[in-house]
């Protein structure tokens, strides 16, 4: 048992002060994100279904913040649309990731969601 007690006190010596690797107090302010808010993974959509597009800008502490020029689009090149939130009828069916880009505090911004549209009988 002895052996390991020097080892646990060497342990907890080398976190540095306060446990800060990084050193000199440097903050380093984390990137604004857009998150998706509709449509949700795993929504049932249907060809033709009236489906509102919506995100949420936050910045790098998780508060809210504007997100501005959004765009949509899917990525095989098929749907695109403008705004947010913005309500459309122009999904086509088919699995695809729907993508998201726009602007929070003056930095770009993107996010997706995998989307499955039904064809109606």
């Amino acid at each position: 048992m002895s052996r390991w007690i020097p080892l646990c006190v060497w342990l907890v010596a080398c976190g540095g002060k306060g446990g800060d690797s990084a050193g000199g107090g440097t903050v380093v302010a984390a990137a604004p994100y857009m998150n998706i808010l509709s449509p949700t993974p795993g929504e049932y959509l249907d060809v033709g279904d009236a489906v509102t597009l919506e995100a949420e800008g936050r910045v790098g502490d998780g508060s809210l913040a504007a997100v501005e020029a959004v765009t949509w689009s899917s990525d095989d090149g098929v749907f695109t649309a403008e705004g947010n939130p913005v309500t459309v009828t122009e999904l086509h069916g088919g699995v695809y990731a729907l993508a998201a880009e726009g602007v929070v505090n003056g930095e770009p911004v993107s996010a997706s969601v995998d989307v499955v549209v039904y064809a109606r009988r």
